[in-house]
């Protein structure tokens, strides 16, 4: 094909440059019909990358919706360490005491819950760094738990050990004061039941004949005050 000759837009065959009207087909040729032409191919184009966007747009929404809000992950990546913590802590304390078995049930499954659950919050809160740092991160504060219950706990055992002989004492001097010189009932065992505030605490003082009283025994400057409450 010359460059004085082009296809007719309709019907494919070669005419002049400079026609008006194919010889062919009989159709007009004119800037109009040209640019029509030429145009369709232009929106189909456009339509196609429309097309194209939209998948991504719905990809895009569907991530938004499934990550939620990125503050939450970031809350429960810092919560759920320090509700194991907690619960450590609280566990051995029951444990120690002989009481409250239900709150040690529950914060055994509440922790099981939160190892089970705590690779997959600590993955979608940091995703470059590895899934084996949240195990890491639960065993310390475990070791925490553990070694902050501990060491309260033999505060308040060695309370209760040291304020045994000081009960009996009270309650004999309070038997004397009523009269009564011989069967003095002594202390056999001391619980703390309440920390009141810092080293003071409520328990309860049992007796040899089956009673108990309340006390307060109160740690200052390395010694042991007890009071009768009744």
């Amino acid at each position: 094909m010359s460059e004085d000759s082009k296809k007719c837009p309709f019907c494919g065959e070669e005419i002049k440059a400079v026609a008006i009207k194919c010889k062919h087909c009989g159709e007009m040729l004119n800037e109009e019909n040209e640019k029509s032409e030429t145009s369709v191919p232009e929106q189909t184009s456009q339509e196609e990358q429309a097309a194209a966007v939209v998948p991504v747009e719905a990809e895009t929404n569907k991530d938004s919706v499934d990550d939620g809000n990125p503050k939450l992950k970031y809350l429960w990546l810092a919560l759920e360490p320090l509700i194991f913590l907690y619960n450590c802590y609280v566990i051995i304390n029951n444990i120690r005491v002989g009481d409250g078995y239900f709150w040690v049930v529950l914060g055994l499954i509440i922790n099981a819950g939160i190892a089970y659950n705590y690779k997959s919050v600590f993955a979608k809160a940091l995703p470059n760094l590895q899934t084996k740092l949240a195990y890491a991160v639960l065993g310390v504060m475990l070791v925490i738990g553990i070694i902050c219950g501990a060491s309260s706990n033999n505060v308040e055992a060695m309370l209760e050990k040291e304020a045994v002989s000081l009960v009996t004492d009270l309650v004999r001097k309070r038997c004397v004061a009523a009269g009564r010189y011989t069967d003095f009932p002594e202390c056999e065992e001391v619980k703390i039941v309440d920390k009141i505030r810092d080293n003071t605490y409520k328990a309860i003082a049992e007796l040899s004949n089956g009673g108990d009283v309340n006390i307060t025994i109160k740690h200052k400057d390395e010694q042991i005050f007890v009071r009768l409450d009744n």
